[in-house]
This record gives C-alpha cells, sequence and structure tokens, in this order.
C-alpha cells in the first residue's frame, strides 16, 4: 500500500497533505535539505509561532530547502509500520531519514517520548553515538532546551535561546559536513559548537557520586557553560508575513504577531520569564505592518497580538487603532492570549475584541503574602476591580488561573484561594448575573532557570489533596474546577529536573508505548511507572528534595540571562519574605 492510499484510510488526512497556502516546495536539486519536526499533532504544531519563523528562514536561503513534518495520529502510525513505510515529510513526502538536517522543537517535557518515535519511524538511529555518516544530523531547539540533559543522547546540538540567525548557521555547518569540508561526525560537533548558543552534548560528561547527584563535568570543548543565543533588534529580524496557512482547523487557528520577547514582571515561578530574558519590543508601525501583511497573504478571519504579556507592551492600544479600520474592513477579530488582571487588560480586550470571548487571568495564589513570595505583583484589589470591569462590560466568561504546591504554601493559602474564588464570584454576579467564573488549578513544578530551581516539588498524594479540598469547597458552589492532573505535573517535574540518566526512562516509556502523553486519551501513567522501575531510577530523588546551592544542577552547561547568583538571590529574598 502506498502513501497515498493509505491517507485515504486515515481520519484527518488534511494533516499530512503538504500543500497548504503559503508552504514552500523547491527542487531536489538543493544543496541541502532539512526538515523541522513538532513532536505533536499537526494542530498544535501549526500553531507555533516558532516553527513558523524557522520554516520560512531556511526557505529564504536558495540552497536550502525545509520541509516540515508533525507526530503521526494513531491511525497513520499503524498503517505506516503494517505497511513497512517510514515517517515522511508534507511537502515531498521524503522519508526522515533521507534528510541532511532534522531540528526538533521542544516545547513540552511530555512530547519526549514521541521525538524517539518519529526518529524510529522516519528510520532514523534514536541516539546519537549510533548514526553514521550516512544519518542525518539532528538538532533542537526551544523552551526546553533549559535543561538539555535529559534529551541530550539524542542529540548532535541543541540550541539554547533565538533560533532566526543560528538556524542558518547550524545549516551552513551541516552542509560543510555533506561536501565533506567536515570529515567526520565528532568534527561536526566541535564545529557546532563553535556556534554562540549551540550546546553539544557528546562534549559534556557528567560524573556522579554514589548518592547521585552531579559530582563534576568532563568537558572536551569550549565554551562551558554554553551562553543562550539573542536576536537582539526584533524590528530587523526576519519574520514570516506570508505563514502557511493550515489545511485543516488547528488549536490556534490564526494569524499572529509577536509584539515582544521577554517580561518585565519576573515571577519566581515562570521558567519562560527568565529564559527569554531580556525584554525586546517591536516598534508599533512594524507590528501594523507585519499584521496588515499577513492578513492580506492568507486570509485569516482572526489576529493574535502575541507576548508572554501582552497587556505590558507599551504601544498595544496604538497598535489596535492603527488596525482597526483594516480589520474592520476585512472582518477580522483581534485576540490578546495573554492578559494581566488589571484594568486596563478589561479596557483592551473590550477595545479589541468585545465580550464575546473568555477572559483569562492569573492569580498564580490565594493571598497577597503568597503572591508576594512567588513575585506576582499583584493585588487583591487589582484582580477585583478587573472582574467588576468584565462584568460591567458584559463578559459572560473569565478563567482564573492558580497553583498549589508553592514554595510557602500553608493551609491558610488554599484557604485564600477559595474566598478569593468566591468573593470575586461574589462581585461579578452582583454586577452582571451572566458573568461566569471558573478556575484552573494546578500543581507547581519548580523549573530550571528560576528562581525556585533548588525547591522540591508536593508530593503526588498532597497536590491531589489540595486540589480536591479547593475543588469541593468550589463546585458545592456551581464553580467549576479543572486543571492538569497531578501525574503529569510528576512526570513534568522529574524531566524538566532530570539529568541524563533519565534518558533511559524516556526511551523506556516510548518502547511502553507512550505517545501523545500530553492528550488525556493517550496518557498512561502506568507506563512510565514501569519505565522507572526497569531503568533503576527513583523519580524521588528528582522531586522531593532541595537542593543545596553548590550542587551541580543537570542544566549547569545551560547559562541563560538571570545567571545563577541572581537567580539565588531571589530565591533567598523570596523565603526571607522580602518582595
Amino acid at each position: 500500500m502506498t502513501i497515498e492510499e493509505i491517507l485515504f484510510q486515515v481520519e484527518k488526512p488534511g494533516r499530512y497533505l503538504g500543500c497548504e497556502l503559503n508552504s514552500v516546495h523547491k527542487g531536489f536539486d538543493v544543496s541541502l535539505r532539512a526538515v523541522i519536526c513538532y513532536p505533536d499533532l499537526y494542530e498544535v504544531g501549526m500553531s507555533n509561532l516558532g516553527i513558523s519563523i524557522i520554516y520560512h528562514r531556511l526557505n529564504q536561503e536558495r540552497e536550502f530547502w525545509c520541509e516540515r513534518a508533525f507526530a503521526p495520529a494513531p491511525d497513520l502510525e499503524e498503517k505506516l509500520r503494517e505497511n513497512g513505510l517510514p515517517l515522511f515529510s508534507l511537502e515531498s513526502r521524503t522519508p526522515l531519514k533521507d534528510f541532511d538536517l532534522i531540528g526538533f522543537s521542544l516545547q513540552y517535557e511530555l512530547t519526549y517520548p514521541q521525538v524517539l518515535n518519529m526518529l524510529e519511524l522516519g528510520g532514523v538511529p534514536i541516539r546519537t553515538e549510533d548514526r553514521e555518516k550516512k544519518d542525518p544530523v539532528v538538532v533542537a531547539g526551544g523552551p526546553c532546551t533549559a535543561n538539555p540533559e535529559p534529551m541530550a543522547p539524542f542529540f548532535d546540538a541543541m540550541l539554547l535561546g533565538d533560533g532566526e540567525e543560528a538556524a542558518v548557521e547550524i545549516a551552513r555547518t551541516v552542509l560543510d559536513y555533506k561536501r565533506g569540508a567536515i570529515y567526520t561526525r565528532s568534527e561536526l560537533h566541535y564545529a557546532l559548537s563553535k556556534i554562540p548558543g549551540v550546546y553539544v552534548p557528546s562534549l559534556y560528561q557528567p560524573h556522579f557520586s554514589d548518592s547521585g547527584v552531579i559530582l563534576s563535568w568532563e568537558t572536551k570543548g569550549e565554551p562551558w557553560p554554553v551562553r543562550s543565543r539573542r536576536v537582539k533588534d526584533l524590528d530587523s529580524a526576519f519574520f514570516p508575513t506570508k505563514p502557511i496557512l493550515p489545511g485543516i482547523e488547528t488549536i490556534h487557528d490564526r494569524a499572529q504577531v509577536e509584539l515582544f520577547r521577554g517580561c518585565l514582571r519576573g515571577c519566581r515561578f515562570c521558567e519562560a520569564g527568565f529564559v527569554y530574558r531580556p525584554r525586546r519590543y517591536k516598534r508599533p508601525e512594524t507590528v501594523i505592518f507585519q499584521a496588515k501583511e499577513i492578513l492580506e497573504n492568507t486570509g485569516w478571519e482572526e489576529l493574535g497580538l502575541v507576548s508572554l504579556s501582552t497587556c505590558d507592551y507599551p504601544w498595544l492600544e496604538q497598535v489596535i487603532l492603527g488596525l482597526e479600520s483594516d480589520l474592520r474592513k476585512r472582518r477580522v477579530q483581534i485576540s490578546l492570549p495573554s492578559l494581566r488582571a488589571d484594568s486596563f487588560s478589561v479596557r483592551i480586550a473590550r477595545l479589541a475584541m468585545g465580550s464575546n470571548i473568555t477572559l483569562t487571568f492569573a492569580p498564580e495564589a490565594g493571598t497577597q503574602r503568597l503572591r508576594n513570595i512567588i513575585g506576582k505583583d499583584l493585588s487583591e484589589e487589582e484582580i477585583l476591580e478587573a472582574v467588576r470591569l468584565a462584568a460591567q462590560n458584559r463578559f459572560s466568561r473569565v478563567k482564573l488561573y492558580f497553583m498549589v504546591g508553592l514554595p510557602g504554601e500553608t493551609e491558610k493559602d488554599l484557604e485564600g484561594i477559595i474566598n478569593l474564588v468566591l468573593k470575586l464570584n461574589q462581585e461579578a454576579r452582583s454586577i452582571n448575573r451572566k458573568t461566569h467564573l471558573s478556575v484552573s488549578c494546578s500543581g507547581f513544578v519548580p523549573k530550571p532557570q528560576t528562581p525556585f530551581q533548588w525547591e522540591k516539588m508536593e508530593g503526588l498524594s498532597e497536590l491531589k489533596r489540595k486540589r480536591y479540598f479547593i475543588r469541593s469547597r468550589l463546585e458545592q458552589r456551581g464553580i467549576e474546577v479543572g486543571g492538569q492532573k497531578e501525574e503529569l505535573s510528576f512526570l513534568e517535574g522529574v524531566i524538566a529536573r532530570g539529568d541524563r540518566r533519565v534518558a533511559d526512562v524516556i526511551e523506556a516509556a516510548w518502547k511502553n508505548g507512550s505517545r501523545l502523553d500530553g492528550w488525556s486519551d493517550h496518557f498512561s501513567f502506568e507506563r512510565w511507572e514501569k519505565a522507572f522501575e526497569a531503568c533503576g531510577i527513583d523519580p524521588s530523588f528528582y522531586l522531593y528534595r532541595k537542593r543545596d546551592k553548590s550542587e551541580s544542577l543537570p542544566w549547569e552547561g545551560a547559562l541563560y540571562t538571570a545567571g545563577k547568583e541572581y537567580l539565588f538571590r531571589e530565591r533567598m529574598r523570596a523565603l526571607s519574605g522580602n518582595e
């Protein structure tokens, strides 16, 4: 059976056709062929702005052709394996093994087994040490490279930070390797390590004590640590204004324009807020021009103005007003995905989007004391005022995000979540009976590159108890409570905080059948429990202990803007009660 025949038998063939508007098709006579892979379904990957940027940036180069590949849904994987066919790229249906360069975007720790599945299904050896000259060079980028070690054995190189410029430099180095200017894979690794922001796992080897902590690092090359890559000027940086229009509906089915990178808030739990530093703005005229170009080239009916904290963009109102007449003419709605719980955000949301949306605010903690500890610069009065304005402006849905298991948390803080939500609900309903509040409550994961990277994580049973305590109290008052399953938070924590030994667990979980673990209908915690047992790895070692400042952390070789000393000072300020 051919791939064409198989696509007639799968649920959503539009995931794999590769003939969408603005997709790039070149001849096979290019000098280097690359494929950028997203280890999740098409609907998720095509919503990712980073994938779009790297895809179009590489395709700007005449001698490169960059294609796309996404995780196959179970029905396609089954058909490919039944018929002995490899996973292929969308644009030319080329097996992954026939590319010169394969790049993966690592956005979420639970997608890691899918990386191995895509490589194996594409005919590529999953471990770097098993690859030969003829095999593709496999690299990774994305926010999860903040800790490169859990996936280190599977990649030739990993990019820390921004990729627009670095992707081209990596591709040119791989082209030198292909042409014979670089002879061996070891020499290639050395050459890649000379590119700023590139972490080459084979050049760094951790040594462990009997107790399991990292004693030292053996380095075979420079630099160490690797400083993350930063694009300094977003106005002059490449940005795709002719992005691919997906063939089927995606998670975020809209045009996207980036307002700025980084964040000025400094929340101590937020990995993204630290790894994307420093803050860099686009000028409003750049945003307006790019937005108009994208809408002209695609026909999308929604425009997302995206950043980590959209309402912190100083010229947001100017941009919205500058686009107003054009958007009205095209009947395009603006989307603001990251709102702060304050009056300005509500006013801007009303101006940009109207009231037929869900406003999402993230107080994170239920008491001012705990918000101060985690660096969430938000008072109860600001939260109340935002919900009052939402109700006054006839917003029908408001969602609130909280975490449990935060450093310094007590039972009073759990009560604080309940009391705050009930107060907000009462305030909103007294103004507008149609305003409906819902709550998301998930377990806190102490992430690398944050001030809380030394903290321990709350146990599974305790996280479940806390969330049940909150849910039972709020749902009896008619307030819906959701959030990430505790088992997912547990695994996210182990992998995010893990060292190179966790790679064996990831591989074992994949062999046990782990695939699309971010989707609840595919997730099995039992597969992971068996993987830990088979590898002799105790996951509590990575989660349930505080780490000393002197301990060498698995992500020691990845140096981001903040630096270890600054992060530790912030940690001490938080735990001492100083804001």
